[in-house]
């Protein structure tokens, strides 16, 4: 326990440590994030890039959106048109 305190006291090793929690935070939550922007109307896979990208900063992946966007339409909680 000692030894994680000192290391977080490091403000440069705190901020990286924050930027990977907010990038996982993100990712893990991508599917609500998309589907809350879903109700305002239809997105493609560059408008949620976008999105993520301006809104919390982090840029994700086409692969990662668009596998995303399948998984979605194959549980029937979106459908493509």
């Amino acid at each position: 326990m000692v030894a994680l305190t000192v290391a977080i006291s490091n403000s440069k090793l705190e901020s990286q440590i924050l930027k990977k929690m907010h990038e996982r935070i993100i990712k893990n939550f991508l599917d609500i994030i998309i589907m809350t922007e879903l109700r305002s109307g239809p997105l493609s896979g560059y408008n949620v890039i976008s999105y993520i990208h301006n809104k919390f900063n982090l840029l994700v992946s086409s692969g990662t959106v668009y596998s995303l966007f399948y998984s979605l339409e194959r549980n029937g909680l979106v459908e493509g048109i």
